[in-house]
């Protein structure tokens, strides 16, 4: 099995305020990597396998180029909403903090709004679900007096966990045109970008910012971020 992709111009549905689609032919410089690997199907990101080093190495310099590791700052002082995307644990309390540190720094938004799903946490002894391991999180976090809203996705009907596109879909149910800024982390902050830019309608403007990871001290850097690429790929093929 392997990673099938196609190299096209991306054209996605809303505008954002930043402009952070890929080089599509700085993309090509991955293709021996990329179609070495194995297509991820129905698993999850956790279970599929780090690259080899040699092939690490190459995708890594790669990220290193094209901002997967880098800090996503906002280009706005203010926003309407501030979107926290869900995660794993660990996922979710990082970028809690982030945005956070960016309060602290003088962004400002007039209420924050939780998106995750009812499915249990991968491995979770508890067996808690992403929505009430967010509200924990919150519950102890400097921010906890700010409004919020939670969002929680419905799993998906083959049973697999809501993804980003599900979470952005449940919110928009009740949500109004805004000004959003989304809250992700490297390295997936370019997929989360194109899943966002392709859900949101266009009366929505919208940026995202995610902390910096150093990518020496950053497990299974390799194959997430080929994953993150895989799933922009993905994203911005569908909405051809």
């Amino acid at each position: 099995m392997r990673w099938i992709f196609v190299l096209f111009t991306v054209s996605l549905f809303s505008t954002p305020i930043i402009d952070r689609a890929l080089d599509m032919g700085q993309v090509a410089e991955l293709t021996p990597v990329l179609e070495a690997r194995e297509i991820r199907g129905s698993r999850e990101r956790w279970e599929m396998s780090e690259l080899s080093e040699d092939d690490r190495e190459i995708v890594v310099a790669w990220g290193k180029r094209n901002l997967f590791y880098s800090e996503w700052p906002p280009a706005l002082q203010h926003y309407d909403k501030a979107v926290i995307l869900g995660a794993s644990k660990e996922g979710m309390e990082g970028r809690l903090s982030f945005l956070t540190e960016l309060w602290k720094k003088g962004v400002r938004f007039d209420e924050i709004v939780w998106l995750s799903g009812v499915h249990p946490l991968p491995k979770s002894d508890k067996k808690i679900t992403e929505i009430e391991m967010a509200r924990q999180i919150w519950n102890r976090s400097d921010l906890k007096d700010f409004p919020v809203r939670f969002v929680a996705a419905k799993v998906q009907t083959d049973g697999r966990r809501p993804h980003t596109g599900n979470t952005i879909e449940a919110w928009l149910d009740q949500a109004k045109p805004c000004k959003a800024l989304f809250i992700s982390s490297q390295p997936y902050c370019t997929y989360q970008y194109a899943v966002i830019k392709a859900n949101l309608p266009e009366q929505f403007l919208f940026d995202v910012v995610g902390r910096r990871v150093d990518p020496n001290n950053t497990p299974r850097i390799g194959v997430n971020t080929l994953d993150s690429l895989a799933g922009y790929l993905k994203m911005s093929n569908e909405c051809e």
